[in-house]
């Protein structure tokens, strides 16, 4: 059975109609006159509540991963045009900080880098006090640090670990 929303006077046409039916149809056209009334209510708080876009979704549950291959980062995804969306107020400090990040990677000659772009978002969000980020604080923000720590050229974590000081004694 199909139910469309009735206006108030069908509403009341149709409750008049069910007083001259016999008892038994009675009920049952009431019972579905007062089915089809709470559909119609229904479908007018539905319709108040709109169902949200791909872009509101994605900017949302977004991880917001940048990639940055062989240099360049690939800011068409639609994860890095979510990522600028969301941060458009703070979009200048943003950029400087991935600027640094991808020039960080292209100085190590790293092919493919994952960024969190919430790591970013953070770091530029905290007072720099117009300095640059540390080299330690830009490589904090990328994802797949077992794959580029082997070729990240940055001195301080060079040497860390277990072997660090026999590798800096080494160097030196």
């Amino acid at each position: 059975m199909l139910a469309l929303p009735m206006s108030e006077g069908a509403l009341k046409a149709t409750a008049r109609a069910v007083v001259a039916l016999p008892n038994t149809q009675a009920h049952q056209m009431s019972t579905s006159t007062k089915d089809i009334d709470n559909r119609s209510t229904k479908m007018q708080v539905d319709a108040d509540t709109q169902p949200r876009d791909y872009n509101e979704l994605m900017d949302q549950y977004s991880l917001h991963q940048i990639i940055i291959r062989k240099g360049e980062i690939l800011d068409t995804t639609p994860e890095f045009v979510s990522f600028k969306r969301t941060h458009l107020n703070k979009w200048g400090s943003v950029a400087f900080i991935l600027h640094q990040i991808q020039k960080l990677v292209q100085d190590s000659e790293i092919d493919m880098a994952y960024i969190e772009g919430r790591k970013v978002a953070m770091l530029a969000g905290a007072e720099m006090d117009l300095k640059k980020p540390s080299k330690e604080d830009l490589y904090d923000c990328i994802n797949n640090k077992d794959e580029v720590a082997s070729r990240i050229k940055i001195p301080s974590l060079k040497f860390k670990g277990q072997e660090g000081p026999i590798l800096a004694a080494t160097a030196i």
